[in-house]
Order: C-alpha cells, then structure tokens, then sequence
C-alpha cells in the first residue's frame, strides 16, 4: 500500500571576509572591573560584515562566518531551500568579561524587541568573531541590567537547558494541544515551547498512524550562555538537541517526504527507516521568581536526515 504524508516540520509551524575585525578601539579597563568582551564599534563591523556575507550565501561563506549550532543548522538547510537573510537590528548587548570564550548579543535586545537576535562568539585569543547562536524572538526581550556605560552583566546559565531539555523528551509523550482539545480540555498556550512539543507530536503522529514505531530523544548541546536581567533575573541562549527515528520492520507503508525533508534526504520516499537531528537554539528568560518563558526557539533547525 502507497501512502503519500508530507513530514515536514517547518510546514506545521507559524518559522565577506573571514578574517578577524581588528578592535582598534577597545575600552580602556577600569581597577577593579572586567573590560567589555568588544567594543560596540567593532560590533557594529562584526554585524556588518555578517549580514553581507549573506547577500550571496553559500555553505562555504557561512562556514567562515559562523559556528557552533548556526553553522549546523544553514550547511543542512543551504541543501533544501533558498537561504534568508537574517533581520537584525544595530543594538547590542555586550557583557564585561574575563577571560574566553568572549561574546556578545546582536539585535533584538532592547526591552520589549521581538524579531531577530544573534550571539557572537570569539572562542580563544587570535580566534575569529563567529555566530553560533540565531533565534528569533516571539515574547519580547525583557530589560537587561546595564552599567552606566551601557554594558550588560554576564551570568551563569545554571541548568536551564538540562530543564528544558527533560521537559520536552517528557512532554512528547503525553497528549498534546490538538489531543486535549479533542478531549475537551483547554490547551496550553502557543508559546515557542508548547509550539515546537505539538508540531514534533503531530509528526509523530504521521508515522505511528501507519503501524511505524517512533522514538524521540532530548538533550543540551554545547555551551549556554546567559545575561542579567534588570528584574533579577536572567536570559539564556541556549540549544536543545533532538533526534528523531521512526522504524518500519514490516515495510508495510511508503512514506513520501515533503520538499524539504527530501531534498535533505535527497531521496522522495521511505519505507524501511526515517530519521533526523536538529539543534533547536532558543532563548528563555528565567525570573528571578523562578518563573522561566521561552521567548523563541529557531525552526525547524535540523542538521541531519537519513532513511531507505
């Protein structure tokens, strides 16, 4: 039996030179307190330069511009879909720091930006400024706590992702938004988080609907890093790591892939086995409460796909 599904993650959600800029102009260092990571001048050319190199984007310029989860994420999707310029706004949150990796925030950073916000990371001395970390904002960055000079105040990220991470690999197995609806229960609200959890159900769905047997993991990947917010609390960048593997001893159904998944696949259809990994970078602020909301999670973020 042919059965035709369209597995595609995006559909089901609403989603230069590589050499180092010189910091001619660094801030001169104060007894006592950290000097910035960067100067906001040579942020500026950091952004510059990394949104030119999208004007003719390819795997081997984003390779030289970027890093770490972003440069995963564009190689994978350069390979299915036309690639789009990022929308970032010339604001800076630019923490005081001792010591490496240095990094710094790009555009939506102000209180109550949504939209585009980009982490630059320069991981040793004599290394280049890289982009590991693009998200985009869908609940507003809240306040950052900032010196008199306009620097924010670097914090530790705590265990925010390893939370975060549980939640989602507990979650994908309880009913989701389109189930409790249909048992008459009030869904949770669209967030980012709730977002991302039903999208990755309902691609579940597609494949144990047809007898096919799914198994999902979540976990952190790589380094988190977080400001101070001016309530107390704190932003952190983050990035969740998701595979996915639907298995079909039987080869009873063939499935036929979207667009995008077949042209990373590079293959139309399956039958025995189809899996994928992403690497979700998202942005959450913890309250000094002990509240946490996601503010945006990158879709549909994946990296890898394999299937016969």
């Amino acid at each position: 039996m042919l059965v035709t599904l369209l597995v595609t993650l995006a559909a089901l959600l609403a989603a230069c030179s590589s050499e180092e800029v010189p910091e001619r102009d660094r801030t001169s260092a104060t007894p006592g307190v950290s000097p910035p990571a960067t100067t906001p001048e040579t942020a500026d050319k950091l952004l510059r330069r990394y949104l030119a190199g999208w004007r003719d984007a390819s795997a081997e310029t984003l390779g030289r511009l970027e890093g770490g989860a972003a440069r995963a994420v564009h190689a994978a999707q350069l390979r299915y879909t036309q690639a789009s310029a990022p929308r970032l706004a010339a604001e800076f949150a630019i923490p005081r720091l001792t010591g490496y990796p240095k990094w710094f925030a790009a555009g939506a950073v102000r209180p109550g930006m949504t939209g585009e916000v980009a982490l630059f990371v320069k991981s040793r001395k004599g290394a280049a400024w890289r982009v590991h970390h693009l998200a985009y904002l869908t609940h507003p960055m809240p306040e950052l706590a900032r010196d008199a000079e306009g620097y924010v105040t670097a914090a530790e990220p705590g265990d925010l992702a390893e939370r975060q991470a549980k939640a989602l690999a507990r979650d994908l197995g309880v009913p989701g938004a389109a189930e409790a609806a249909a048992a008459g229960e009030a869904p949770r609200p669209r967030d980012p988080a709730t977002a991302l959890r039903d999208a990755l159900r309902q691609n579940a769905r597609l494949f144990t609907g047809y007898a096919w047997t799914v198994r999902h993991q979540a976990a952190p990947q790589g380094r988190s890093y977080a400001l101070r917010t001016a309530d107390g609390g704190t932003v952190v960048w983050y990035v969740l790591g998701y595979s996915f593997t639907a298995t079909n001893s039987a080869a009873r159904f063939e499935i036929t892939l979207a667009d995008e998944a077949a042209g990373l696949l590079n293959r139309a259809t399956v039958r025995r086995s189809f899996g994928w990994e992403a690497r979700y970078q998202s942005v959450a602020h913890a309250a000094a409460d002990g509240g946490t909301q996601v503010l945006g999670i990158a879709l549909p973020g994946w990296t890898t796909m394999r299937g016969d």
